[in-house]
Parts: C-alpha cells; sequence; structure tokens
C-alpha cells in the first residue's frame, strides 16, 4: 500500500538554516520500531523558506536545552513544522521521548524523539485548541506496517494500552528541536472548564499559548486557529470563549 496516503506522518521539518527541510533520520517510529516498509518522500522538493526574526534562528546551548526538558514531567514543547504538499508552516504540540531520544545528537545538534499530540476529540467541535485537552495521535497499524484510522487514547493509559496492543502505534518522529521549537519546555495544566465548574487536566496554560504564539509570529506563522472552534453544527468556525 501507500503508507504517505494511508497516515505516514504528514510533515517535514524545515529548519531556518537549512533552505529545504527534512527529518533528518526521522523516520517514522511505530509501536518502538522504525516502520521499514515506510518509504520516503520521492523527488525534488521546493519549498518557502521561513525568515525568522526571533531568538530561535541563532545557536543554542543544546546541553541547557536537553536538562530543562528532563526537569519537566511531561516534557511538551511547542513546534513548527510544514505538512507534506504545503508550503507554510503550521504549528503543533509534541511531547518528547528522551528515553528514544539519542543523548549525545540531541546535545550536540538539537535533535530529539518527539511524540505528536492532538486536541481531544470530545472537545474538537466544541471547543478552541486553547481550551481543550490534548491527547496522543494514535493510529491502528495494517499488516503493510501503514497506519490506518484513528484511536482515541488518553494521556493516563496509552503507554499501557501500546504494551499490550502491538497493532497500535503512536506518531513520532525526530525532530530537531534546537531550531524548529516555539517554546521552552513545560507541563500539562490542570485547568477550570470553559464550560462547567470542573477541572480538566492535560491542558495548555495560557502562559504557554502567549508564548508560542509569539515565537510563531515571527516566523510569519498563522496562529488564528488557537481561538478557533474547527466547525459549529452548522458547519460556521466561530471564536471561542478563554
Amino acid at each position: 500500500g501507500n503508507c504517505e496516503s494511508r497516515g505516514n506522518l504528514p510533515c517535514y521539518i524545515e529548519s531556518c538554516d537549512r533552505g529545504v527541510g527534512s527529518n533528518r533520520g526521522g523516520a517514522d517510529v511505530i509501536a518502538g520500531k522504525k516502520a521499514t516498509s515506510t518509504p520516503s518522500v520521492r523527488g525534488a522538493r521546493r519549498s518557502v523558506r521561513l525568515q525568522y526574526q526571533n531568538q530561535y534562528c541563532s545557536k543554542h546551548p543544546f546541553d541547557q536545552l536537553y536538562d530543562n526538558i528532563k526537569r519537566k514531567e511531561d516534557r511538551l514543547l511547542f513546534i513548527r513544522y510544514v505538512p507534506i504538499g504545503a508550503s507554510t508552516a503550521n504549528w503543533a504540540l509534541v511531547q518528547v521521548d528522551l528515553d528514544e531520544t539519542d543523548e549525545k545528537r540531541a546535545r550536540k545538534n538539537g535533535e530529539f524523539h518527539v511524540r505528536w499530540l492532538q486536541v481531544h476529540p470530545e472537545d474538537k467541535r466544541l471547543r478552541s485548541p486553547r481550551i481543550s485537552r490534548f491527547c496522543p495521535v494514535v493510529r491502528y497499524i495494517d499488516k503493510n506496517e501503514c497506519f490506518g484510522r484513528h484511536v482515541h487514547v488518553s494521556m493516563s493509559n496509552v503507554i499501557q494500552l501500546l504494551e499490550n496492543k502491538l497493532n497500535l502505534g503512536w506518531y513520532q518522529m525526530v525532530v530537531n528541536l534546537g531550531h524548529d521549537r516555539l517554546s521552552e519546555p513545560f507541563d500539562f495544566a490542570t485547568l477550570r472548564s470553559a464550560r462547567s465548574t470542573h477541572m480538566d487536566k492535560y491542558r495548555v496554560d495560557n502562559i504557554n499559548w502567549a508564548e508560542m504564539i509569539h515565537n510563531a509570529a515571527g516566523c510569519g506563522i498563522d496562529t488564528s486557529d488557537v481561538d478557533t472552534v474547527p466547525r459549529t453544527q452548522h458547519g460556521a468556525r466561530k471564536r471561542s470563549p478563554r
């Protein structure tokens, strides 16, 4: 089958010091092993070079970055990425997996193994990302080791579920956080729900959203979706209450 059209992670990384980005050896990893059947992007690709105007363009002390990530419990960061077929970058929320990260490469080059997160499916049609919970991007794996349909898994039980079900995979890849991060590492927040009195776990604090939005603006990344509900019942978009 065509893995690219059936769930291969739709992005490549473009750093500010490289004309055309790639995942730099970060092949998708499925259930702890490389998906050897996943093809690389073929042919020459052209991309729009992003012009940075902030601190993330310069060289970084990656020892400090590694240590800052290690001190966090959830090890979350916002990054920029360019979806396949697009010419502009988007933002994404990822979780660093230090167990899968090559520490020497991370400290030297800023390359870390990360796992993709997404807005909780129960929140996706009712809330904007800013006031939504987040959960892992997990999908079934078919016999060709390509990703199939999405599976909802909570942050609290994803590791146990993946250990028990070998036909599930969490989107993972190597990303150069030295160049492509839009925030410093942080942890999930537990915040009061915008629509009820109970507290939501696995939310992102407004401080972290503000940092990402500020740095994304310097890269020309559109972050208007942060406060936009994807669709109402009538198919129209609307702004979400904060």
